[in-house]
């Protein structure tokens, strides 16, 4: 159909409820809901498009092939579920407390371990219970280790600004 035929169409009584999607190279047609969703986008892009030109930047959508200096659209908005400085304060902290644990005698680790660390948690009396010994003694060691691995990581050189 020519061009000429496809206006007389869409002016002639059968064709005034057709509506019709511009895909640049071919016209086609479609309900008018997917029509309406696309007329919605185009004038969306036309606007911000407009917007851009007024301030003289060129916009990249998302999904667009074109690169830009930065990358493709999806590529240069930051992902906010990434937080690399508090995963890198965690690291180190996890690397401390490592170092702090290492200097605990085997008894007091695995009293620390079984209560605070292992995949399941043990409790006072069942460590109590274990190493043969009453809770509350069990309870005043752990006291006992917390105020010492605190005293540890408070004294050691890399965390002297956490007084």
């Amino acid at each position: 159909m020519s061009g000429q035929e496809f206006y007389q169409f869409i002016t002639s009584p059968a064709g005034r409820g057709c509506f019709f999607i511009d895909m640049e190279d071919v016209v086609i047609e479609a309900p008018k809901e997917v029509y309406e969703e696309w007329r919605r986008e185009q004038s969306w892009k036309n606007y911000h498009q407009n917007q851009a030109s007024q301030i003289g930047v060129k916009i990249l959508p998302l999904n667009s092939d074109e690169i830009s200096e930065r990358g493709r659209g999806e590529d240069v908005i930051s992902d906010e579920t990434v937080h690399v400085e508090e995963d890198a304060i965690l690291s180190s902290e996890i690397h401390d407390l490592h170092a702090a644990l290492s200097q605990l005698d085997p008894a007091s680790y695995q009293i620390i371990y079984s209560y605070y660390l292992a995949e399941e948690h043990k409790t006072e009396s069942q460590i109590a219970e274990k190493l043969e010994v009453s809770q509350s003694a069990v309870h005043k060691q752990k006291k006992k280790i917390l105020k010492n691995l605190k005293k540890w990581l408070l004294n050691h050189p890399k965390f002297c600004n956490r007084k």
